[in-house]
């Protein structure tokens, strides 16, 4: 279950964006598709929740060789 920690640093980078307030303007260079501006923090969070998703991944991946009786010795 510690593999859940790998997320940490994705977390870590993206947090402090997410505490700074929406600018009123949009930046220069922003994308307009897809709503755009008004979801602002939109990317800032997927790039966190790709990361963590990868980790989840890994961590159904070890539950369910651990519960198959064939691979329930994987790891050890």
């Amino acid at each position: 279950m510690a593999i859940v920690l790998l997320a940490v640093p994705t977390f870590l980078q993206t947090y402090p964006a997410l505490l700074k307030p929406k600018p009123r303007p949009r930046p220069e260079g922003f994308p307009d598709g897809q709503g755009g501006w008004p979801l602002y923090f939109a990317p800032l969070a997927f790039r966190n929740n790709r990361a963590s998703d990868m980790v989840y991944a890994w961590l159904i991946l070890d539950v369910a060789l651990r519960l198959i009786p064939a691979t329930s010795n994987f790891w050890r």
